[in-house]
């Protein structure tokens, strides 16, 4: 997550930010760079400031939540064809202690003209477990070929698709044909 600040006159009417500086209260936590990216270290909380020629920002808390899921690995094919479908794995474990359902989402576009794919898997997995979890990817026979770059994230299943994502893969490139 990146801050951001907006600057007030005297008047009270918006003005261009001089220099800002950034604080975290607690950087076990999370630190927070020059250009007001927030880095989560640790579960915890923290508070967030800037200051502008000595004078102080409002504070932002910040909660870290301890991290419930993690991608370990994951495994996508080089090559696809329109018209069929790309079988992934992503492995994953499931860093808490409670059984929980989780949705696997693997998605991404094609840079030059934005044609997107996604596949979705669904597992339940006990605190501690890991698995594989196959994730079937649709290539409708309508997108346009060339390389995509396809990512895996987690989400817990009551928050698919809208709530936080819990964990985040890199990116993969696969050619369409």
């Amino acid at each position: 997550r990146t801050f951001t600040a907006i600057c007030y006159d005297t008047t009270g009417a918006v003005m261009d930010c001089p220099t800002l500086t950034w604080f975290s209260t607690n950087t076990t936590v999370g630190t927070i760079a020059a250009d007001g990216k927030f880095t989560a270290l640790a579960a915890g909380t923290t508070n967030i400031n800037a200051s502008a020629e000595g004078i102080p920002s409002n504070v932002a808390a910040v909660t870290v939540s301890a991290e419930i899921v993690k991608i370990n690995s994951w495994v996508l094919p080089t090559a696809g064809t329109r018209g069929t479908s790309i079988n992934a794995t992503v492995n994953i474990t499931n860093t808490g202690a409670e059984s929980i359902w989780f949705v696997v989402s693997i998605s991404g576009t094609q840079i030059a003209t934005g044609d997107s794919l996604v596949g979705l898997g669904t597992i339940r997995l006990a605190g501690g477990e890991s698995v594989d979890v196959p994730v079937r990817i649709v290539v409708p026979g309508s997108v346009d070929t060339g390389s995509y770059t396809l990512t895996p994230v987690v989400y817990k299943l009551e928050d698919y698709p809208e709530g936080a994502r819990q964990a985040i893969g890199s990116g993969k490139s696969v050619v369409i044909s």
